[in-house]
């Protein structure tokens, strides 16, 4: 749904690199998400606790890194018919 909804809709392919942009911007989405609860949690005084909600996404985040990097993002069944709806332009 990500992908379809920031793809550019007026293209009917999408080059290898202007797909690993837009892989680049989807792993990057929660960038700000992160800093606000970074933010949020270090505003307690002391040492900053371990917040659940922070950990959950950085955990998130790193997993997606790592499987983009590995070669495996969205070889599951349904986000690799996503992928190739965009890549195929349909």
């Amino acid at each position: 749904m990500w992908f379809q909804a920031n793809a550019d809709r007026t293209a009917t392919h999408l080059s290898a690199a202007q797909l690993h942009e837009l892989i680049e911007r989807y792993l990057h989405r929660n960038d700000e998400k992160l800093q606000e609860l970074v933010r949020a949690n270090s505003r307690i005084k002391g040492q900053r606790p371990k917040a659940k909600k922070e950990d959950d996404l950085r955990a998130e985040i790193d997993a997606e890194r790592a499987s983009y990097v590995k070669g495996t993002f969205g070889t599951s069944e349904r986000a690799g018919e996503r992928t190739s709806a965009i890549v195929d332009g349909g």
